[in-house]
């Protein structure tokens, strides 16, 4: 899809607290932005389109979120990042994650791929990482994750043209990815996969939104209650048993993650 044929999409830009979102939204929609609050709430909504040269989609800048499965004690602007994500499809989503921090904060990109949209990711902070001595490889990423992955520098301007190619070229173009990938699911012991396949299964059959089944169980394997409640009620509308949870399965999981 051309550059002039993108200006009806909708860009979103997602991430942890403190990985420089802000500054990736500057970069994208420059001065054409809008600041207001969520309906009925106080949280602050901001909201631009990108250059008409870049394409003219609009960019949605989400508040931080550390998890897509916020506890009870999550703050009002978590859940609207994560109530936004799971209820909408945007034709790409952004995830900022930090360079100097790449395994904490890739996590959050990894849950966000398991919603099966579109997504390309900026590894922000490179020029603090160098200083560092990291140097993240956005190829190797890419190969590993199955997404796009751009190094940027947001604050000192370093990698903005390449991030704005990228999502002009990503948005209405990159596929959803499919998550967990074959080589992430082979880390997983023989048994968790079977389990975890058949639960799929089973809420393919049940539920009308398939496009998250696969989501949904790698979540309820994980812990997240609202998704295990989902799973339970797939497995007693079929006459299916229960899975039993294994206490060291969320570890497991995990560690595939970055196997």
């Amino acid at each position: 899809m051309s550059a002039g044929d993108i200006s009806s999409l909708n860009v979103v830009i997602a991430g942890q607290p403190n990985t420089g979102k802000s500054t990736v939204f500057t970069a994208l929609t420059g001065l054409y932005q809008d600041v207001g609050n969520w309906a009925g709430k106080t949280v602050e909504k901001r909201i631009g389109r990108a250059p008409e040269e870049q394409g003219g989609y609009t960019v949605i800048d989400l508040p931080g979120s550390y998890s897509l499965r916020p506890d009870a004690s999550a703050s009002e602007d978590e859940r609207i990042a994560v109530n936004f994500l799971r209820d909408n499809a945007p034709d790409l989503t952004v995830v900022v994650a930090s360079a100097c921090s790449p395994e904490r904060t890739l996590a959050y990109a990894l849950d966000a791929m398991l919603l099966g949209n579109p997504l390309l990711i900026a590894l922000n902070m490179a020029d603090v990482a160098a200083g560092n001595g990291l140097s993240p490889d956005p190829l190797v990423l890419e190969k590993r994750l199955g997404v796009p992955v751009v190094l940027v520098s947001a604050t000192q301007k370093s990698g903005r043209e390449a991030l704005r190619r990228a999502v002009s070229d990503a948005v209405g173009n990159t596929p959803a990815p499919r998550f967990p990938a074959r080589e992430i699911t082979d880390c997983l012991p023989e048994r968790l996969r079977a389990e975890m396949s058949l639960a799929v299964s089973l809420l393919q059959q049940h539920s009308q939104n398939t496009r998250q089944s696969e989501a949904t169980v790698w979540k309820a394997f994980e812990g997240d209650a609202p998704s295990r409640e989902a799973l339970r009620a797939a497995c007693e509308a079929q006459g299916e048993p229960y899975p039993s949870f294994q206490a060291e399965t969320p570890l497991l999981l995990q560690q595939a993650k970055f196997a």
